[in-house]
């Protein structure tokens, strides 16, 4: 049995942090890093027993430097590193470089990862093993091009060494086969550091679903059931499930059978994913195998009562699994959804920036895994995802009820978010019948964000206007209300009996007519009708409190800018006075009103531009791709909004550019 009584975890956010929480129930003291980005308050560091700063911003330069990390592993007298997923987690190399220095990777040899993380290696491997595969295309780009007439399209265009639904494009016909090549190579060569790519056959309709498997060094493998991911956007798991409730029980042992043998036939070890799509015979084919723990497996430990990352650690220490194939239990049902900072109305943009208010459900039947705590930041530089929300229910029926109702509770104010998405799928008639496949996302996109549009557009703004009252006026304990002598609440003082006031709620100019106020009751006059607000509390940015006699209730907070936010089962609206001084000047000079204007071309987003388009005196028509900014891992191209001449390119391919900033001139 090896010692392992510390170890450093590689890694950042809520991996991090369950990675913490399985270490100390072993006993084991826990080293984080962090980034600059990150700095030492970071949630994951304040959990862990020490925290050491890899001194840096670029991911080249932290989480991705592997000579730094082994260093700082080294300096805290760690005997094991813990990649966690992303970053290090399969490269095959930080796992070599483990244990060149006397370091245990808590994760599969080198070999292995190396192995299974090119697509075309696996594929040839696990087919040995007698696995059925999906029929595909390993060549070049321009082999590829060359038969591009002979082709049985849709394809996928796949990178060899991809995986968490990055480097991936369907291509439908042999007009977007060359673009397609280069984005996916392009893409490949920045997030995995290698632009080799293949082609497969695109099965349509088809379910995402993968098997759990453990292997220790005593030759014991087993499989923890399955898990199914066909709820995705952009190749990206949004929600996951387990058990399948569509999977025939026959079809559920061979899949078994088949990860287990796979897992065994190449001599796994620890915890890993095998990853199968199955029609709708449910004939199933070998996707690719993750040689990490998975994001969703949160949900294989609801209904199986097994910690997967305890077990990943034990094997490590080189104990035998705990369990035999034949005690995997599934008991009642859990269901994952991935709550990721991004803005559904907005052709689901990343919306990086800052958190101001953040409240979890209390529910004894939500597990939440999450990279916060409170306000905090959400970095352009990193993955997008927030936190995790797991429900646990005797049945699908059941868990999803618990999981609606959880998202209804969960506050996140300051950035925008999937959850009123997430809400809507949801409550879908297709995903509550299990009428799903991988192109689910794809072919209900239009009515989901339409319903999102039209709860929108048909809320009860008597009740927002009255949280945002109630917040603003009578919640005077709340520690996220101002109480600096700068804010405009001191500034104008406290407002007068019979005041009107003037404000935007959402993008709506309204006026509010203050009746009369005191510590207990507020009656106003909104849209020619006569309210009353009473028995208000505040529990930590939660407001409880009576509308005309009725109880209410809405999360509220005040951002760094001064507005105001209220949000209502997963819906904010922005509130921001236009009847008190603000904090800060409006505008400190001309520049800002110049980077708004038909001349300029501003990034939509934060981010790093990775292709330039266009340059001096080009001409482009309306639609062009000007450029191409990463963000939150995300290619987003920006487009000509008309026919035009390039004046000047403001950035350079490598530049980092920020919300609503200029990056190109027209004329």
């Amino acid at each position: 049995m090896k010692e392992i009584n510390r170890i450093l975890i590689a890694n950042r956010g809520e991996i991090a942090l369950r990675i913490i929480k399985a270490a100390r129930e072993l006993g084991i003291t826990t080293i984080a890093i962090y980034s600059d980005l990150d700095g030492p308050d970071a949630y994951h560091c304040k959990k862990a027993d020490r925290a050491f700063p890899l001194h840096g911003t670029d991911l080249q330069d932290t989480y991705l430097n592997i000579d730094k990390i082994i260093s700082m592993a080294q300096m805290a007298g760690v005997q094991a590193i813990h990649p966690g997923y992303g970053f290090l987690a399969e490269n095959h190399l930080f796992a070599e470089a483990c244990g060149q220095n006397d370091l245990v990777f808590i994760g599969p040899s080198a070999r292995l990862i190396q192995m299974m993380g090119n697509k075309i290696k696996a594929r040839e491997s696990v087919s040995k093993l007698g696995v059925p595969v999906i029929q595909g295309e390993v060549a070049s780009a321009a082999e590829i091009l060359e038969k591009s007439g002979a082709i049985d399209y849709p394809v996928l265009v796949k990178a060899a060494a991809g995986g968490g639904g990055k480097g991936m494009r369907i291509v439908g016909g042999e007009a977007a086969l060359a673009g397609a090549l280069e984005v996916t190579s392009r893409e490949a060569k920045n997030y995995f550091g290698n632009g080799d790519i293949f082609l497969e056959k695109y099965l349509d309709p088809a379910r995402h679903i993968e098997f759990q498997v453990l292997g220790d060094h005593h030759g014991n493998v087993i499989h923890v059931n399955e898990r199914e991911c066909s709820v995705q956007r952009r190749y990206q798991k949004i929600i996951e499930e387990s058990p399948s409730s569509w999977l025939l029980p026959e079809t559920r042992l061979r899949m078994g059978e088949a990860a287990v043998g796979i897992a065994a036939g190449l001599g796994y070890t620890n915890a890993g994913t095998i990853e199968f799509l199955v029609d709708e015979n449910q004939q199933f084919y070998f996707l690719e195998m993750n040689t990490r723990i998975q994001v969703e497996h949160p949900v294989t430990e609801m209904v199986s009562g097994i910690d997967l990352v305890r077990e990943q650690i034990r094997i490590e220490q080189g104990i035998s699994l705990e369990h035999k194939q034949e005690e995997i239990r599934s008991t009642g049902h859990a269901i994952e959804a991935r709550i990721y900072a991004e803005d559904p109305l907005n052709q689901f943009r990343p919306s990086p920036g800052n958190v101001a208010y953040y409240r979890e459900p209390d529910d004894p039947s939500i597990r939440m895994d999450s990279s916060l705590d409170g306000p905090a930041r959400i970095f352009p530089e990193y993955d997008p995802m927030i936190s995790k929300m797991i429900a646990w229910g005797e049945d699908r029926t059941e868990a999803l009820h618990h999981l609606r109702k959880g998202l209804r509770e969960y506050a996140i104010m300051g950035i925008q978010t999937n959850i009123m998405f997430l809400q809507e799928i949801l409550q879908d008639e297709d995903y509550i019948e299990n009428r799903v496949s991988t192109r689910y996302c794809d072919r209900r996109l239009d009515h989901l964000t339409e319903k999102i549009s039209l709860k929108m557009a048909g809320l009860d703004r008597i009740f927002y206007a009255s949280a945002f009252l109630a917040g603003t006026l009578m919640a005077g304990n709340s520690r996220h209300q101002s109480d600096a002598p700068r804010s405009p609440w001191h500034a104008i003082g406290y407002w007068r009996q019979c005041a009107k006031f003037r404000f935007t709620m959402g993008d709506r100019m309204q006026t509010i007519e203050i009746l009369s106020i005191n510590r207990q009751i507020l009656r106003f006059r909104f849209q020619e009708n006569d309210y009353e607000i009473s028995g208000v509390r505040n529990e930590e940015g939660k407001l409880i409190f009576l509308l005309d006699g009725e109880p209410r209730k809405a999360f509220y907070a005040r951002l760094a800018t001064g507005e105001d936010v209220v949000e209502y089962q997963g819906i904010k609206l922005l509130f921001k006075r236009w009847d008190a001084l603000p904090e800060e000047p409006a505008l400190k000079g001309s520049s800002d009103r110049d980077e708004h204007n038909e001349h300029m071309i501003v990034s939509p987003m934060y981010g790093k531009i990775v292709k330039i388009n266009v340059k001096e005196n080009d001409t482009v028509a309306k639609g062009d791709v000007l450029m191409v900014i990463d963000s939150m891992k995300i290619e987003n191209n920006i487009l000509a909004p008309r026919k035009a001449r390039i004046v000047k390119v403001l950035k350079v391919k490598g530049d980092q550019v920020e919300l609503n900033k200029p990056v190109i001139a027209i004329e």
